[in-house]
């Protein structure tokens, strides 16, 4: 019997990447994962001595050009969450 390792991110198979797209397809349609990825992420980009106030999930689209066209194509932008983290100080 074989047995094989885990992929690493990069290789064949279900990676870093892959994680990261079902992130994205789990935040667009499920409304409490919300909360929990956007305080994540004010947790992991603030420093020790920073305090984020507000957080914000946004959805971003843009239709594409078709190829050879310069013309750029729409684009709109959703609040999917927002939360103000800090009272007034």
């Amino acid at each position: 019997r074989d047995f094989e390792e885990e992929p690493q991110p990069g290789e064949r198979g279900i990676g870093w990447w892959d994680r990261w797209i079902m992130l994205r397809r789990a935040v667009m349609v499920d409304s409490s994962v919300r909360p929990q990825l956007a305080r994540w992420v004010a947790r992991e980009v603030t420093g020790p001595t920073e305090r984020a106030v507000a957080v914000a999930v946004v959805l971003r689209t843009e239709n594409l050009a078709p190829p050879g066209e310069d013309a750029g194509g729409k684009s709109a932008m959703k609040i999917l969450y927002q939360e103000a983290l800090a009272g007034p100080q």
